[in-house]
């Protein structure tokens, strides 16, 4: 559904040939006030098991709005953009790091959360590499959903802002 509103465009891989294609490049800009104004959304803390196509489903009725979770959370890449579930995060590490790694030292922190040397003085905490990564996952569970009674009037304005 997202890159059907988006224009076609004529382009030869040969200079013979013409096809028409869906201008996947083109960019649009959303309104600042369905991202920044509370009137607008609600936050949300991304569950386990939980896809942008189920919580679009589930919040707005098709999961094929998926794309309007991504557009309102600034999210360009779901692979590396949103939270791992718990095995996934376990396997990006030990690609990451080596499978023998990820309980290896990943910085030290104060108590405050700085990071600080592994001299720092009082003792400080050390942080493994899966618990930097965990921490880091956990970050991106806090989302923004642009409320149901807003997604037809969003829709219509990305759909208007995009064929221009």
């Amino acid at each position: 559904m997202y890159f059907n509103t988006f224009p076609k465009l004529l382009y030869s891989f040969d200079n013979k040939e013409f096809h028409l294609l869906t201008d996947i490049l083109r960019r649009v800009a959303i309104d600042p006030k369905y991202r920044d104004a509370y009137l607008y959304y609600d936050e949300y803390t991304v569950q386990e098991g939980d896809t942008p196509e189920i919580l679009a489903d589930k919040y707005y009725g098709d999961p094929l709005l998926h794309w309007v979770i991504f557009l309102i959370n600034d999210i360009v890449d779901p692979r590396y953009e949103w939270p791992l579930e718990q095995n996934s995060l376990v396997e990006y590490c030990k690609d990451k790091y080596g499978e023998n790694n990820i309980y290896l030292v990943h910085h030290y922190e104060n108590t405050d959360g700085h990071w600080v040397n592994s001299n720092y003085s009082p003792t400080p905490q050390a942080v493994t590499n899966f618990q930097h990564e965990d921490a880091e996952n956990e970050k991106k569970r806090k989302i923004k959903l642009l409320k149901p009674a807003f997604i037809n009037e969003f829709v219509t304005e990305f759909e208007g802002l995009v064929n221009r």
